[in-house]
């Protein structure tokens, strides 16, 4: 069934950030997630155990036009977290005075079930 799905959105001009579970389109959970990141790292970005910042090139220079990666590095840990988020969000890091850099740090392999473990580690474990 999922298979299924996903051909047929692959394969014709579904706009997929109008899907919707009924409550919620994809769309609005991303910009859902977006917020609650940005979010986090506002409480966060004076915090040296980690290093919050953002970059329009990726560590080996390669760009996504019109998109940032955005990461924090847990200092204690050596783990991160990025998201790629539309340039429309760079003024708010800005504005937060969050650290711009030339190219984000390499990317340490983790994958999306590797992200939720470390916002559980980082952010409930006191």
């Amino acid at each position: 069934m999922v298979e299924s799905i996903n051909y047929l959105i692959s394969n014709t001009k579904v706009d997929t950030e109008r899907i919707s579970d009924g409550s919620h389109t994809f769309e609005d959970l991303y910009n859902h997630r977006i917020i609650l990141y940005l979010s986090i790292l506002g409480l966060i970005k004076d915090n040296p155990n980690y290093k919050v910042w953002y970059a329009h090139k990726h560590s080996d220079g390669s760009v996504w036009k019109g998109w940032i990666v955005v990461g924090v590095l847990n200092i204690l840990t050596t783990e991160q977290i990025s998201y790629h988020m539309d340039s429309k969000y760079e003024y708010i890091l800005a504005s937060m005075n969050v650290l711009m850099l030339e190219f984000g740090l390499v990317w340490d392999g983790y994958s999306a079930d590797d992200v939720l473990d470390r916002l559980l580690n980082w952010f409930t474990k006191q």
